[in-house]
């Protein structure tokens, strides 16, 4: 200072530029397809820490049949990034209870709405389309073998035919 006195310890400002708009990513429990609808819950993880997100920015669209707002689920904020949508009242529950097999829920979120702490605004619309599956899968077993008469000599190979993509259990 001005009368010569000297500093003591240090001082430091730190500053970090954030030009990103925050991201989201959408899962849901069950996952997709699923062959219970007794229960969907959905999870809109942002890459960052956002302002702004309410259940008015998201609409569900059930088996087709257009685009409308949240009625009636729970909406819930988990922390600052994560937010739950549960389907398990009023309209919402009631639509996801009525969809048949192969049908779907899409849920959309307009980013537009929210801003992450750096104020960069969100941008378009993130979606996730949800399936609900009880069909069981066929299977159709075919083989190589014209006359039908395996003889201990032979090389049979049986071919199994499933109607839809099959995943180990």
């Amino acid at each position: 200072d001005i009368a010569a006195n000297p500093g003591v310890g240090t001082t430091a400002n730190t500053w970090t530029y954030d030009p990103t708009a925050p991201t989201l990513t959408i899962t849901t429990v069950p996952t997709s397809p699923s062959k219970t609808k007794t229960a969907l819950v959905y999870t809109f993880e942002f890459s960052e820490d956002v302002t702004g997100f309410t259940a008015a920015d998201i609409t569900l669209n059930f088996a087709g049949a257009g685009a409308g707002a949240v009625d009636g689920a729970t909406f819930a904020a988990t922390d600052a990034n994560t937010y739950t949508l549960a389907l398990d009242a009023g309209q919402d529950a009631i639509d996801r209870a009525a969809l048949t097999t192969g049908q779907t829920v899409v849920v959309s979120v307009d980013m537009t709405g929210l801003t992450d702490i750096a104020a960069n605004p969100g941008v378009g619309t993130t979606a996730n389309t949800w399936t609900y599956d009880s069909t069981a899968p066929t299977v159709s077993l075919d083989d190589n073998h014209a006359d039908l008469i395996v003889r201990d000599t032979d090389t049979v190979i049986i071919t199994a035919t499933f109607s839809e993509a099959m995943t180990s259990a």
